[in-house]
């Protein structure tokens, strides 16, 4: 089942060819063997400022929060 996203801004979505996304996952420290295995951790960058956060998904919203207040004024 193919699924389509709309691209929002600020948003980037990973594509290309399988060996490249599998080394972009391995680089971030979220590759598996197989994708049925994949985790539900959000990566949230400031990329001007080089800070990058690891969230765990399904976190209650107000933990979601502060880790992208924090990403956004660099603490």
């Amino acid at each position: 089942m193919a699924v389509a996203f709309t691209l929002v801004p600020g948003w980037l979505f990973l594509t290309g060819k399988k060996e490249n996304v599998d080394w972009a996952l391995y680089k971030l420290s979220q590759y598996v063997e197989s994708k049925d295995d994949h985790t539900n951790i959000f990566i949230i960058g400031n990329e001007p400022k080089g800070l990058w956060k690891k969230a765990f998904g399904l976190a209650r919203a107000e933990e979601l929060i502060k880790i992208l207040d924090d990403v956004i004024n660099d603490r």
